[in-house]
């Protein structure tokens, strides 16, 4: 595999590590390695949930930090080609269009879920704050996800 498709993988990996953690942090459900995953919602204190978006970014930025450093530790700074340049462009496109079609998604739910009368108990009641969270959060990792999908097949198929 090349670089670029090792950094498309690694990035996925890292993604959707992150995916899983965020979801871990703010789902109520089943229990996973002592920890929880599922379809409600924890409500949790602002500070809490503050601590769980910072460590989110701290483990991006760390993740990325390791991913640059180990695939491209031997390869020396070599000016992108065309073909760098369409596969780059592309796999923003299609994020681009993945993460336009999630938010509508939760717009849809949130506005279908009210429209509805809702019962008590909502399964990804995305109008609390930590709800609010969890829905930016996994919209911003599933379109990061996405765009490393997009690198890796358009890699493998141009």
């Amino acid at each position: 595999m090349s670089p670029q498709e090792n950094r498309a993988a690694a990035e996925i990996a890292l993604w959707g590590a992150l995916l899983l953690f965020i979801w871990m942090r703010l789902t109520d459900g089943t229990v996973i390695l002592g920890q929880s995953l599922g379809t409600f919602i924890v409500e949790q204190p602002p500070g809490r949930l503050l601590w769980t978006y910072v460590a989110a970014g701290v483990i991006a930025a760390i993740g990325q930090l390791i991913i640059r450093a180990v695939v491209f530790r031997k390869e020396k700074d070599a000016p992108a080609d065309e073909r760098e340049r369409f596969i780059e462009r592309k796999a923003d496109q299609v994020a681009y269009w993945a993460g336009l079609v999630a938010i509508h998604l939760v717009i849809g739910h949130v506005l279908l879920t009210e429209l509805f009368n809702r019962s008590a108990v909502v399964a990804l009641d995305f109008t609390s704050p930590a709800g609010i969270l969890l829905a930016l959060l996994t919209v911003l990792l599933v379109q990061e996800i996405v765009r490393g999908a997009a690198t890796f097949v358009l890699h493998r198929r141009t």
